[in-house]
């Protein structure tokens, strides 16, 4: 990690500091450390051995949610870590959305927010300046129902579309 304007707050001046990623997977395989950082189950610390769980509306970090306009979803958190946790923050679009200091080592938290943004993540704040970011969940309107609408071309006779055609594909 390292950076100064990494999420706008950054902890260590030393550009080749170290950080960790945490990986959420059922199993400790290639496959399923792999599968787990491509669907964003997984989290970043600026070098300390913090354990961070996050779920939207019972969904892990990475998902992509349904969000209906207007409707709060719960947010759980929890954090483990070597040294006091000072500040848990839900972050949005907007800032920061929720947030509390729990002074302990150990934190459960829940909040019920409006997402006004596309994303809500944690960011979590101990008392030696060590941080963790829980990567984001994001939020996408819902598809407007209606008519299903054809977009395949029309035949010019008036027949009823056109139709995929199957080639073959020849050895030459």
């Amino acid at each position: 990690h390292g950076l100064l304007f990494h999420h706008g707050i950054g902890r260590k001046r030393d550009p080749f500091g170290l950080g960790l990623t945490g990986v959420i997977a059922g199993r400790l395989g290639r496959d399923e450390v792999l599968r787990a950082i491509r669907t964003r189950r997984c989290y970043a610390t600026s070098g300390s051995r913090i354990v961070l769980s996050m779920r939207v509306d019972d969904q892990p970090m990475g998902s992509v949610l349904a969000a209906p306009p207007g409707k709060p979803v719960l947010v759980e958190v929890e954090v483990q870590a070597p040294a006091l946790i000072v500040r848990v923050e839900a972050v949005g679009a907007t800032g920061v959305v929720a947030a509390e200091e729990p002074r302990n080592n150990l934190a459960r938290l829940r909040w019920r927010i409006d997402p006004k943004g596309t994303f809500v993540y944690v960011r979590v704040t101990l008392e030696d300046g060590e941080m963790a970011w829980a990567s984001p969940c994001f939020f996408e309107a819902p598809r407007p129902r209606g008519p299903r609408i054809d977009k395949r071309k029309r035949d010019p006779k008036g027949g009823a579309g056109a139709r995929p055609v199957a080639r073959r594909r020849s050895n030459a």
